[in-house]
């Protein structure tokens, strides 16, 4: 699996998630983010996840994200611990 920098649309479906989810500025989050796009992303696991997006928040190290699409809709995952 290689990940790719984000699209532009990539981009702008995140900021729409951030705006929605209440972020008052979703494009500076957005841009100052270390984001990566895993285009075909495949668990070990038999089943077909697609396209994964793992965001770092520009703020610190620890704080990231982990987004899909799902039938073409951007969402955010739920953590595992």
């Amino acid at each position: 699996m290689e990940p790719r920098k984000p699209t532009t649309q990539e981009r702008r479906e995140l900021k729409g998630l951030l705006t929605a989810s209440g972020y008052a500025d979703a494009g500076f989050w957005v841009r100052t983010a270390a984001i990566a796009v895993f285009p075909d992303y495949r668990p070990y696991v038999p089943t077909d996840w697609g396209k994964v997006m793992v965001v770092v928040w520009g703020h610190a190290p620890e704080a990231f994200d982990v987004f899909l699409w799902r039938a073409g809709t951007l969402e955010r995952l739920e953590r595992v611990q």
